[in-house]
Formats: C-alpha cells, sequence, structure tokens
C-alpha cells in the first residue's frame, strides 16, 4: 500500500544516507530547508520510504517545489508510480494552503514526465516547469 505523510525529523538518517546513494557530497542542511527541514513530503509503499520531496513557501500566493530525492535502491516497476503520488501530493498540499502557482525546475526527463502529468507546463530550455491553478 502507497501511503504519505510529513517529513519527521528522525527521517533524515534515511533522506542523507539516500543523497550519498545518489553521488551527491552531501544531503541539504536542515536549515535550508522549508520548516528547517520539516516542510516536505514522503511517500512509503508498505511502510518502506520511497522519495522525499519538500514544498517552499513564498510570502504570496507561489510555492517552489524542490530537493526531491529518492531511495536509490530502490528499483520496482511503480517507482515512478509512487514519485506521481509524491509530485502529486505536494501539488495538493500546496494548492490547500492557498498557492495558485507552484513551480519546480529540473532537466532530469522523468521528472519533467512526471510534472507534465500533474498539469505542469514546460516554459523554456532550461527546463523552468510551472503550474498555474487559476
Amino acid at each position: 500500500m502507497i501511503t504519505v505523510r510529513t517529513v519527521e525529523i528522525k527521517d533524515y538518517e534515511f533522506i542523507n544516507k539516500w543523497w550519498l546513494g545518489w553521488g551527491e557530497d552531501h544531503a541539504p542542511k536542515l536549515i535550508d530547508l522549508p520548516n528547517r527541514g520539516l516542510g516536505g513530503v514522503v511517500v512509503e509503499k508498505d511502510g518502506r520510504p520511497i522519495a522525499v520531496n519538500y514544498i517552499y513557501l513564498t510570502n504570496s500566493n507561489m510555492a517552489y517545489l524542490a530537493n526531491a530525492i529518492s531511495d536509490p535502491a530502490y528499483k520496482n516497476r511503480d517507482r515512478m508510480q509512487i514519485i506521481q503520488t509524491l509530485l502529486d501530493e505536494c501539488v495538493r498540499r500546496a494548492e490547500a494552503l492557498g498557492c495558485t502557482f507552484i513551480w519546480c525546475t529540473s532537466n532530469e526527463r522523468g521528472v519533467i514526465e512526471r510534472c507534465k502529468k500533474s498539469g505542469f507546463a514546460v516554459v523554456d530550455q532550461q527546463s523552468i516547469i510551472i503550474k498555474s491553478t487559476k
């Protein structure tokens, strides 16, 4: 069963390992993440965390989705569907908070395709992806 929940501090044990597992030198610092690291969403399958994304809020009706990361060891066929669920939940939460403009940037083909499925549009060659909900 796939479930979604808010990031908890205890999650940073596996989140930091994921960043290193994908070849990054380090994970983002908690102070650089929304709500000091608690402004993110985790998607799990059968209780196993699979992917995380963060929702940055602004002092306007705009939200920015960033710092998505997934378990590099999870290779099951439903990986893309799980990531789609994560993106859709981030959009749902941003809209519930009153955001009418949601954006993210990526040059990863898989991320771009998931965003398109969520109603985002690619607006330039740097793959800036936007979604206006109104």
